[in-house]
């Protein structure tokens, strides 16, 4: 008989709330099929990680309302939305493990074969199931380490001991790769060389971190956003997206080699006509303007990497994420000059609007967008000569900006940059000048 995913979601929640015996039995006596599902399940191993805002968009998009609309009846947290989604499992229909685990790839990535809606998977799953499936497709998934996951499935004469003392990436091991090493190898996990490849985490950069002390004001400009993949051979593990761009490398034989060396070791493989799962390598350039590393963010990624040679275990370098550096502020004048606009804006301080800053628009697309907004705001009778205008108090526009940090002694934001309106905010958003300060 199937093991059912209604029993497992069952000992998975004993599990978080502090009953551990009946799921680590269970994993004990689990048949290697099944423990292949359960990774999936527990991990979301293979499976993209859907956001707060993906995840309202899909449920707008096919239910035909406005994410606003969904916003309002899910609330404003993952925590509320992943309580809706399982408010809409009733009596399920009874998956077996390896049919939840189809549906949740099959979910998370539409590529992957028949197009799964929300819906489809609310219906075949009780609550307890839903729990689970859903926490899991949102990253917020509560429980055992992976660590822990492999010391509860062992097999083949594999130790705790042996697994502790292996060297893998702590929870952002390769699963699925560990445990069919137990079974198909158990042997590497007594070599105290044995290895699970992973991409090397990368941090978040903000400006505590000197780039040109980091790594010589370097980064690597990588076409495309996410979808890393490792690519491992008996020679070597590559790094590179779906889309073909390599942007790092491990040469077994070779540890010592800076990443400049691997990179042009990566360009020579491609000279020779080798079959290789890129087409392209992301060299290193010099940093550009801030205000170019901001348009090259929006369909690019762009790294300050790790020059140093390959481990394993250490991080990958900085990465520039452009959400974590918006500032959400309120536009407190302009003017326009030819096909630009100057505009002034304010952040809070207290219960005060304070000036903290100024830019200049000179995109053709963002100089539409702000005088298409200044007339849904009835501001269209402003002039549009060389007088600045200054916008009434009564009046909350807000502009987001991005930019690095705040200047300590003039309190304007360094090197800002436009990056949108927002109507669907108000005055209680616009950003703090000691929660930027902190």
């Amino acid at each position: 008989m199937k093991s059912t995913f209604s029993d497992l979601s069952s000992k998975y929640e004993l599990y978080t709330k502090g009953t551990k015996k009946p799921l680590l039995s269970y994993l004990k006596q689990a048949s290697n099929s099944d423990i292949d599902s359960i990774i999936r399940l527990f991990f979301g191993e293979d499976c993209a990680k859907w956001t707060y805002g993906k995840m309202v968009g899909h449920v707008a998009s096919d239910t035909g309302v406005f994410a606003e609309v969904v916003k309002d009846i899910v609330g404003d947290t993952k925590e509320s939305l992943i309580e809706s989604l399982v408010s809409e499992s009733e009596g399920g229909s009874g998956w077996n493990l390896a049919e939840a685990s189809w549906a949740m790839k099959s979910f998370t990535n539409p590529d992957f074969g028949q197009d799964v809606s929300w819906k489809d998977c609310a219906r075949a799953m009780n609550q307890i199931e839903a729990k689970l499936f859903w926490r899991t497709v949102l990253g917020a998934r509560r429980g055992m380490s992976k660590h822990t996951f492999l010391k509860a499935v062992k097999r083949n004469g594999v130790t705790d001991e042996m697994i502790s003392q292996a060297n893998l990436v702590n929870d952002k091991m390769n699963l699925r790769e560990a445990f069919y090493t137990m079974v198909m190898n158990p042997s590497n996990f007594s070599d105290e060389n044995y290895v699970l490849y992973t991409n090397r985490r990368l941090l978040s950069w903000n400006e505590d971190i000197n780039l040109v002390d980091y790594n010589g004001g370097l980064c690597q400009v990588i076409e495309g956003k996410g979808n890393r993949v490792l690519h491992r051979t008996d020679d070597y593990v590559i790094e590179h997206t779906k889309g073909g761009v390599a942007y790092d490398a491990l040469f077994f034989e070779e540890g010592s080699l800076k990443l400049e060396e691997r990179l042009s070791r990566l360009g020579d493989m491609l000279s020779q006509g080798e079959s290789l799962p890129y087409d392209e390598v992301a060299y290193l350039r010099s940093i550009p303007p801030w205000n170019e590393i901001e348009g090259l963010c929006d369909e690019n990624t762009v790294r300050f990497p790790n020059l140093a040679p390959y481990r394993p275990d250490d991080y990958g370098g900085y990465l520039m994420v452009i959400k974590e550096h918006i500032q959400t502020v309120r536009l407190s004048w302009y003017k326009v000059v030819g096909g630009s606009v100057n505009i002034g804006f304010d952040a809070m301080d207290g219960t005060d609007l304070m000036p903290t800053g100024s830019l200049t628009i000179t995109d053709l697309n963002k100089v539409s967008s702000f005088h298409r907004t200044m007339k849904r705001w009835n501001v269209e009778e402003f002039s549009l000569g060389d007088s600045r205008i200054e916008i009434p108090d009564e009046l909350c526009i807000i502009v987001e900006i991005v930019s690095p940090s705040l200047d300590g002694s003039s309190m304007h934001f360094k090197h800002p940059v436009f990056h949108q309106f927002n109507e669907d905010k108000g005055i209680s958003d616009i950003v703090q000048i000691v929660d930027v300060i902190a």
